[in-house]
């Protein structure tokens, strides 16, 4: 029953949305405070209607300025303005990502303000246990959640991880004498990686209907 409440309470159109950031103790650009989050990724999938088709709007930032501005502008064109934004453990992109950037940029602070109100957090039912499974093994996390419910994982991808996908684009992004080969093979696998993060979580609210 309150996988059915959680469900029947999501308002479509939903976004399904992620987000990728690096952070470093010497902030690269002004207004960023030491470990703040730097967003330079996302990853949108749009579903107007339930069971509907699926229209994905990524963002990646392939040049040295800074990333803020144009994910930002980015983001707001991924949006719409009616419908839940769905993320997986929506307290990173709101409280680290979105919250922090609106004192730099007040021009767009009504609508992340907006957004950040409509957020609806996938991990609820399996954080909640309203879904277990023992293969889980105590975790809830999407990694975890997305082979049990689903039948598909990360494994085999070139990045398949946070860490890792922030670990890369600070190399070939902002390191001298990477190879154009070399960011290209990186850029390429951090928009799969990204997209597999929202594309999972249509797949897991596809197989909570099911149940």
């Amino acid at each position: 029953m309150k996988v059915s409440a959680f469900i029947k309470g999501l308002r479509y159109p939903l976004y399904f949305m992620d987000f990728e950031t690096t952070f470093e103790v010497i902030p690269r650009f002004d207004g960023l405070s030491p470990y703040q989050q730097l967003p330079f990724q996302f990853s949108v999938h749009v579903q107007m209607t339930p069971g509907g088709a699926l229209e994905h709007r990524p963002f990646l930032q392939k040049s040295s300025e800074d990333p803020r501005g144009p994910f930002l502008e980015a983001l707001h064109r991924a949006i719409g303005p009616e419908g839940d934004v769905v993320a997986y453990n929506k307290t990173f992109e709101d409280a680290h990502v979105l919250k922090k950037m609106t004192p730099d940029f007040p021009e767009h602070e009504v609508w992340i303000n907006d957004i950040r109100l409509r957020l609806a957090d996938l991990l609820d039912p399996f954080r909640s246990f309203f879904y277990y499974h023992p293969n889980q093994n105590g975790s809830a996390s999407i990694k975890k959640v997305l082979p049990v419910l689903v039948g598909t994982s990360y494994e085999g991808m070139t990045i398949a991880e946070g860490g890792r996908a922030s670990a890369e684009y600070t190399r070939v992004t902002y390191c001298e004498g990477i190879a154009a080969e070399d960011r290209a093979q990186v850029y390429a696998a951090l928009e799969t990686y990204c997209a597999l993060d929202t594309q999972a979580m249509v797949d897991i609210l596809e197989a909570l209907k099911r149940l």
